[in-house]
């Protein structure tokens, strides 16, 4: 993790793409173009540090809507036992950032995001 300011992010709160610049793509649910109202900006540096330090990882990053009215950026993880090996180990990701997290269990995988 480096001491320079972290890139601002933007999560779609339609399909959960997370970028730094809104641009037009297409909600893979029903094909529709998502609007430049519908992303969520990630004003909390702990979330900007997050998504840059999972990003380096090589990790994909998602917007999360979660329990307590958390509302970021989150990245998903495998089971132990799951043959999806796109996605990390739940502890591949909690080493690759300095960024307190937490993790709600997602049945056969969990997910991980700032706390």
């Amino acid at each position: 993790m480096s001491d320079e300011d972290p890139i601002e992010y933007q999560g779609c709160k339609l399909c959960g793409k997370v970028v730094t610049t809104p641009r037009k793509h297409k909600d893979p649910d029903d094909g529709e173009p998502c609007e430049g109202d519908d992303w969520f900006k990630y004003t909390n540096r702990q979330h900007n540090r997050f998504c840059d330090d999972m990003e380096a990882a090589g990790y994909e990053v998602t917007h999360y809507r979660g329990r307590f009215y958390y509302e970021g950026p989150a990245v998903r993880c495998r089971s132990a036992w799951a043959d999806d090996y796109n996605e990390p180990e739940e502890g591949e990701a909690l080493a690759a950032t300095a960024v307190v997290c937490q993790r709600d269990d997602l049945g056969l995988g969990a997910i991980v995001y700032p706390r």
